[in-house]
């Protein structure tokens, strides 16, 4: 990635690299720096609002990279509880930041705008709040509403809210309601979401409901353009 400040990084199986222009500079656990890293083999690196990078090593671990300090911090750490594997990270323009999980739901973490605390809230399959095991994407809408498209239904914070709303969601999987959604697109009315058995849910941001767009298949909706 090429970062905000006009360093470039590069992920490799021996560690996060850093590019000036000129020399590249080397972060791994055999540089014999406690820099608070877990494993050398980095997966996806990305940049959040606050300049802060989200590192995703080859143990399924996160962590939050200062380049100021240069160290690495776990989140969530170990002292936390949360022993999950994240899968992915996903980034949003607003500063929240999501690690997503295969099969143990998700984590939401708010970093302070002045200090820069983070606060980690795990949302796992038992979560009244967000009942699905596995969470495919997150969207942000231009609104600031950040949806969460679940297997088991979809999440929705809306601004200034630490508690979501949810639609579509089942306690029992054989109920005909029971859906999962896969993606998602927005135009200046609506929101798209794509679902199974051919099902694609239109959300009409100026009354605040789903509309069901039903195609002619028995397919997941699985793309969106």
């Amino acid at each position: 990635i090429h970062d905000r400040k006009g360093f470039m990084w590069f992920a490799s199986w021996g560690g996060l690299h850093k590019f000036d222009g000129y020399n590249f500079k080397i972060y791994n656990t055999k540089s014999g720096n406690d820099i608070g890293m877990s494993h050398n083999r980095i997966n996806l690196i990305d940049e959040d609002k606050y300049g802060y990078l989200w590192v995703l090593s080859y143990d399924d671990k996160v962590h939050r990279f200062n380049s100021s300090t240069e160290t690495f911090r776990q989140i969530p750490s170990d002292e936390d509880g949360k022993h999950v594997n994240i899968s992915s990270v996903k980034i949003l323009p607003n500063g929240i930041v999501w690690l997503l999980t295969e099969r143990h739901g998700a984590i939401r973490v708010v970093t302070d705008s002045i200090s820069h605390a983070v606060k980690t809230v795990y949302y796992p399959e038992t979560s009244d709040f967000i009942p699905a095991r596995t969470v495919r994407d997150i969207f942000l809408d231009s609104e600031g509403n950040e949806w969460v498209l679940g297997n088991n239904g979809l999440g929705v914070f809306r601004p200034g809210r630490d508690t979501p709303e949810v639609f579509f969601a089942e306690k029992e999987k054989s109920s005909d309601n029971y859906q999962a959604f896969y993606t998602v697109c927005e135009n200046a009315d609506e929101v798209y979401f794509g679902s199974g058995n051919g099902r694609v849910w239109r959300y009409r941001k100026a009354d605040n409901r789903f509309v069901l767009l039903q195609l002619p298949v028995a397919s997941q909706t699985t793309a969106s353009d």
